[in-house]
């Protein structure tokens, strides 16, 4: 009985997937956007790869690499990042499978840095394209138009 209802659930979840499901059933159906704006070497290893030949093999997450890296340079990297790690169309997939929360890691560094810290100073104007908050409230934007929410 249990295979069977495995069986079952598997099934109709590659079946909503595949023709786009929009259960609208009231549950919660999440994703983590791990590895966007708090970056893991083992969400991103490529992004880590070119740190470690360009700056330092010791970069291990973000504060390392705020550690070995220039502000300005740290800055417009990120940006770089935070601006095609996820796009709008990736939401769209979400939603169209099913997908109804997405869970946003954000750090603390964003708003606030400690003077013995490396982060960079932050910016805190959202209209900023090098505040990874520009890009926080342009995904939460994205999110509110195509029926998602967000857990930060």
């Amino acid at each position: 009985m249990r295979l069977q209802a495995f069986a079952c659930l598997i099934i109709t979840c590659a079946v909503g997937i595949t023709i786009g499901l929009k259960c609208n059933d009231g549950k919660v159906r999440g994703v983590n956007a791990g590895g966007w704006l708090v970056l893991e070497s083992w969400m991103t290893p490529s992004l880590f790869n070119e740190f470690h030949d360009q700056y330092s093999p010791n970069i291990v997450d973000e504060y390392t690499l705020a550690e070995n890296m220039p502000h300005d340079q740290y800055r417009v990297r990120m940006a770089e990042h935070w601006d095609t790690f996820y796009t709008r169309e990736d939401l769209q997939k979400f939603a169209d499978s099913g997908i109804s929360h997405i869970r946003i890691p954000v750090g603390y560094w964003f708003w606030q840095v400690d003077s013995d810290e490396p982060f960079p100073e932050p910016i805190l104007d959202s209209n900023n394209v090098n505040s990874g908050l520009f890009y926080l409230k342009r995904m939460l934007v994205w999110m509110d138009e195509l029926g998602l929410a967000a857990n930060i």
